[in-house]
């Protein structure tokens, strides 16, 4: 496709943006890459299939109401053209009783109104274009340009439960396992992380090396929930970089104490 290799903001507005089965809107395109963050692709499928519905039943009520309007002003012909009754126009262009006024269709009628909502394969596969093309050797540069004067290890289950894949019968299978560690600067943002914590002194000294790179002083302190565990590997990479354990578990042992 032309507009493959193009960053989405450069497509010129106006013209849809293409994916192998569907083409999107801007306005569609930009209301799934704002909201799918924050949401799964099955709600935001069915958040988006609700306004389709919305549209739906607005139109039907737009065509009743005009079909109201015109009873109102053809009062002389109301016995024949209740709502609950078929008509057509006539011969002279008015409308007589008969069969022009016809009931709604399923809005997934294929042959009458076929409403088509997107999908949440769509969903994803859009959003993890968008995330690709235009996020992925962002967020990798910005990455490598990130350092600590005190970091913080932390492991968490949370964000490695989050990671599932969903196959075509709605099954979820969580592809993480275990716990995934993660490096957070004074300013509270991830500067490097692993899935196995027998890679910390691997992580550790990528961080070094970084910092390096970057012309930097290495960091002044390491803290995590359980010094001892990390102190060997700190030793090792950072030389230079202490290891303490944080404030919340040194005052749960400080209590704990006899």
């Amino acid at each position: 496709m032309y507009w493959k290799s193009w960053e989405h903001w450069r497509i010129p507005r106006g013209i849809l943006i293409f994916f192998y089965r569907c083409a999107l809107t801007r306005d569609l395109f930009d209301l799934l890459i704002e909201l799918r963050p924050s949401s799964t692709s099955a709600g935001l499928e069915e958040c988006i299939r609700q306004l389709h519905l919305f549209e739906y039943k607005r139109r039907m009520l737009e065509y009743l109401e005009a079909v109201s309007t015109y009873e109102s002003s053809n009062s002389s012909d109301s016995r024949t053209l209740g709502l609950g009754h078929y008509f057509n126009h006539g011969a002279a262009g008015g409308m007589t009783a008969g069969s022009g006024l016809q009931a709604f269709s399923e809005p997934d009628d294929q042959l009458s109104y076929d409403n088509k909502s997107i999908s949440h394969e769509i969903i994803t596969e859009v959003f993890v274009d968008f995330s690709t093309r235009t996020r992925q050797n962002e967020s990798a540069l910005y990455l490598k340009s990130l350092s600590a004067i005190c970091g913080s290890l932390d492991n968490t289950f949370k964000a490695s439960n989050k990671a599932t894949l969903t196959n075509k019968d709605g099954q979820k299978t969580r592809e993480i396992k275990g716990r995934i560690l993660t490096v957070l600067n004074e300013s509270n943002e991830i500067i490097a992380w692993t899935r196995v914590n027998a890679e910390i002194t691997e992580l550790l000294r990528g961080l070094k090396r970084r910092h390096d790179v970057l012309n930097l002083p290495q960091p002044k302190m390491m803290v995590a929930d359980n010094c001892c565990h990390i102190h060997g590997a700190v030793a090792s990479a950072m030389p230079e970089t202490e290891a303490k354990l944080d404030v919340w578990h040194f005052s749960a042992r400080y209590v704990t104490s006899p």
